[in-house]
């Protein structure tokens, strides 16, 4: 009788323990929780369609890192920075240099090497008429092309003053020189260099017809 009533309870027992394990098989297990990266809301739980409640989700506040720090040295330009009330730059041209004409007789041009000096020419012009030797020096340097032409031409117009003892108040002891001028220049004005000594021969030679009527009686 024992032993039926042992069997009895343990039956019982293992009956009640099976309804447990089959009831416990049967409940919903629980949804795992998802852990997403999310920003921070206030979002309501939302219900599955199973008719569960889903669990609350896990939000996990991102913070942003900081921008890289631009650790380059910084340009530094020579360039003065412009400044919006700065005044314009005038760019200033310098004036240009005025050229002034020289005519080519007025000066003695160093580089050319005259046959005679002229202060030599002067002196021998005192002694036309009267030295050969300095006659010779003269028409040297009268008939040099590098001689300027005004200076050509003084040499020859001057045949009326230069060698006078006073050329403004002359007397019968010039009239030889004056003369000896007069024939020189019938010798040598038909072979005058150029043009400007052939109109200073014309003139030296009408100044002196001119001074030797003056001496001699008409």
């Amino acid at each position: 009788m024992k032993t039926l009533l042992l069997a009895a309870s343990i039956g019982i027992v293992l009956l009640i323990s099976a309804k447990f394990i089959v009831a416990e098989f049967k409940r919903p297990m629980p949804l795992p929780v998802r852990t997403e990266l999310t920003p921070v809301t206030n979002a309501p739980t939302t219900t599955l369609s199973s008719g569960h409640p889903q669990p609350e989700k896990t939000t996990i506040e991102v913070i942003p890192a900081p921008a890289p720090l631009d650790l380059a040295p910084p340009v530094v330009s020579n360039q003065a920075p412009l400044s919006e009330n700065a005044p314009p730059t005038v760019q200033m041209n310098a004036p240009a240099t005025p050229k002034v004409k020289v005519a080519a007789d007025a000066v003695l041009k160093p580089s050319v090497a005259l046959l005679v000096p002229v202060p030599l020419a002067r002196e021998a012009l005192s002694l036309v008429g009267v030295d050969s030797e300095a006659e010779e020096v003269w028409r040297m340097a009268i008939n040099d092309p590098n001689t300027p032409k005004n200076v050509r031409k003084d040499l020859i117009e001057d045949l009326n003053e230069d060698g006078f003892v006073d050329p403004k108040h002359l007397t019968a002891e010039d009239v030889p020189l004056i003369l000896s001028r007069l024939e020189l220049i019938e010798q040598i004005a038909p072979e005058a260099l150029d043009e400007t000594n052939n109109a200073a021969f014309m003139e030296a030679y009408k100044d002196l017809v001119n001074m030797l009527n003056k001496l001699t009686p008409q």
